[in-house]
């Protein structure tokens, strides 16, 4: 029997062939955090500030293909967005292998990849792979970074705590861009 696919806002499945907000429970979206370990990091935006994603199910195949994202199952990201420079950034989001963690942006496509399980209310429980395939949380922690501004890290343990998140369907241009993204 196959697994039912996650749930997005709307209620709708998630495909790899549209763009979604990835928003966290306080109305924040996920964005650009601050540099850890000279890697810019993940962190949570005001609305209308984070990144748009495209979640693909295969690693090195970001191209639309049809296919949804099965609870429980390993999917990755790529985000675009703005940056403070005013420049566009298409980056891919994983784990880093660091000590702490940290959830980072990436100009390659080296991702763990990403687990989710839906949760009540069309929100998903977002949980990372790290370098050894291992089920990481994701916390949000400002006090070894910066007092300004938060990071997002990965959280090994025997009970990964879940980042609680729903993916909000944005209307961008064509579904069918391939490549471009």
């Amino acid at each position: 029997m196959s697994k039912p696919n996650l749930k997005d806002a709307d209620g709708s499945d998630i495909f790899d062939g549209l763009w979604y907000k990835i928003m966290l429970s306080d109305g924040t979206e996920l964005g650009f955090g601050p540099l850890v370990n000279s890697r810019l990091s993940c962190g949570p935006k005001p609305p209308g500030q984070g990144m748009i994603f495209r979640y693909f199910r295969y690693k090195g195949n970001d191209t639309v293909s049809g296919y949804g994202w099965p609870s429980g199952d390993i999917g990755y990201f790529k985000g675009l967005g703005m940056g403070t420079d005013g420049k566009e950034y298409r980056q891919y989001l994983s784990l880093s292998n660091g000590v702490p963690p940290v959830l980072a942006w990436y100009d390659k496509d080296d991702s763990y990849g990403f687990t989710g399980t839906q949760i009540p209310g069309n929100r998903i429980a977002l949980y990372a792979k790290d370098q050894t395939g291992a089920t990481v949380g994701l916390r949000g922690e400002t006090e070894s970074v910066s007092k300004e501004a938060v990071a997002f890290y990965g959280q090994r343990s025997q009970f990964p705590i879940c980042l609680d998140c729903s993916f909000v369907p944005i209307p961008v241009g064509n579904t069918d861009v391939g490549p471009f993204f």
